[in-house]
């Protein structure tokens, strides 16, 4: 008999640690997603000029299409067009939800900087 539950015990914490070893990967491969997003969010400022209306919309698509809404700009340095050259400081705050966890997310504070590219005519 003790031996039975000896194995059950054996099983449970066997299925635990594979659960939390998948569930880490998940949330490294999600974690890991920010360095994709820096570079929309660089392209998409630097092609517009700035941190325009354009701009905001398509970093806003972004994140819906491609990375499930996980991410949001919370702070940009310099909103609206800005003359070439000029740098742009923004904040991406990435909101992580932990898989097998349904109560369990955090939010992670990213910052990054772009350049303006855009020329006036």
């Amino acid at each position: 008999m003790e031996h039975h539950i000896s194995e059950i015990i054996h099983w449970f914490l066997t299925l635990l640690i594979i659960t939390v070893l998948v569930s880490i990967t998940l949330l490294g491969k999600a974690i890991n997603d920010i360095n994709a997003f820096k570079n929309d969010v660089n392209a998409s400022i630097e092609r517009h000029g700035g941190y325009t209306e354009q701009a905001e919309s398509e970093i806003q698509t972004y994140s819906k299409n491609y990375y499930c809404d996980l991410f949001k700009i919370a702070s940009v340095s310099k909103i609206g067009a800005v003359s070439y050259g000029q740098t742009i400081n923004y904040v991406i705050e990435g909101h992580f939800p932990v898989a097998f966890f349904t109560d369990s997310s955090f939010n992670v504070n990213f910052h990054g900087q772009a350049s303006s590219k855009l020329r006036s005519y």
